[in-house]
């Protein structure tokens, strides 16, 4: 009989067999002026100075902070340094990251609806950018955290040492990327789904975000004292709250077309790509009829499938950090940031299986 153990190990080992071909690549792109043009990643003074460094060098505004991401690239340069080690990393985080949220699938639903989720999850085409790219790697290291938090979060009612784990995971994942500032949300999501009350679901995130608070006030410390964490994308610079919203419906399709029908891949989703529009289109029309389908039909199988509505809330809730909407990302639409959004939706589909 198929166990808990045996439905992670198959994902983790799978997405591993996937990424592993991209130990092949070298440094490219943001790998340049992230890692490789960093002494300090090089010969580091300290780990100290590691982590209060900032992700971006200065040149580039000095206003994200990862220490968990650049206290894994000094790791590496201290190992063995050369281009397929940093990538052999990646692909080590990407099977992490599938275990784990399949572990998060079995818990949350059944092996068998678990293991089609992590199978899903290990092989979806919209990980290729998190994983081929060396600093892709906060992706999988901010979804390995997430993932653990989630799964410490669900025992927390067993014994209220977990708490810790909560805390001690929400840290690793925020200091990975800043996507994690949902973590809170999206305990209180699947606690409430797993039928938790309200007042004993509030303590395992209260958990998660005291490191979260710590994280931002530290970054205010370590970085440039500002917490931006960029300018609006091109195309979005001079529109209001209410405005970026309907612009970024039509976009959102982009999201859709990604999660379900990734046929191509892009890294370029600049506005010489995507057209930013605030009149009514057909794309307007057709990211409103998904949206209010995608809702109606979570709310039409809440109860015979449940995991439907969970995977609907979980893409809202973490897709909202890279929407355009509350934070400014810089882009329309990246890939890369696809990847936690990513297992709602392998999630419903193995639900649905």
């Amino acid at each position: 009989m198929l166990s808990v153990r045996d439905a992670a190990l198959a994902a983790g080992l799978l997405a591993v067999a996937v990424a592993l071909p991209s130990i092949r690549n070298g440094f490219v792109s943001d790998d340049r002026w992230v890692i490789v043009e960093r002494p300090l990643l090089v010969h580091p003074p300290s780990l100290g100075a590691v982590l209060r460094e900032p992700y971006w060098p200065a040149g580039f505004g000095g206003v994200t902070w990862r220490p968990a991401v650049l206290a894994s690239y000094a790791l590496d340069y201290r190992l063995l340094g050369s281009s397929s080690w940093f990538h052999l990393v990646n692909v080590l985080w990407a099977g992490m990251a599938a275990a784990l949220l399949t572990v998060l699938a079995c818990q949350l639903a059944d092996v068998r609806t678990g293991l089609v989720a992590g199978l899903l999850f290990a092989v979806h085409p919209v990980h290729v950018e998190a994983v081929a790219n060396v600093v892709g790697r906060a992706e999988p290291m901010a979804a390995a955290g997430y993932a653990a938090a989630l799964l410490c979060a669900l025992q927390v009612g067993r014994h209220r040492g977990y708490l810790f784990g909560v805390a001690l995971a929400a840290a690793f994942a925020i200091a990975s990327k800043e996507h994690a500032v949902t973590l809170p949300a999206a305990i209180l999501l699947v606690l409430l789904a797993r039928r938790v009350r309200p007042g004993a679901a509030v303590l395992p995130a209260l958990a998660a975000t005291v490191p979260i608070a710590a994280y931002f006030v530290l970054r205010g410390v370590y970085t440039t004292g500002r917490f931006a964490s960029g300018g609006l994308a091109l195309g979005l610079e001079h529109l209001n709250l209410f405005q970026r919203v309907w612009a970024m419906i039509p976009i959102s399709l982009q999201w859709w077309r990604l999660l379900l029908f990734p046929a191509h891949l892009s890294a370029d989703y600049s506005p010489g790509e995507l057209v930013v529009s605030t009149g009514f289109t057909l794309a307007h029309g057709l990211g409103l009829i998904i949206w209010i389908a995608a809702a109606w039909a979570a709310w039409r199988w809440r109860g015979r499938v449940p995991g439907l509505a969970l995977a609907l809330a979980w893409l809202v809730v973490t897709v909202s950090p890279v929407a355009n909407v509350l934070i400014p990302t810089e882009v329309l639409v990246a890939e890369r940031t696809m990847y936690l959004p990513s297992w709602g939706i392998c999630f419903a589909l193995g639900a649905l299986g």
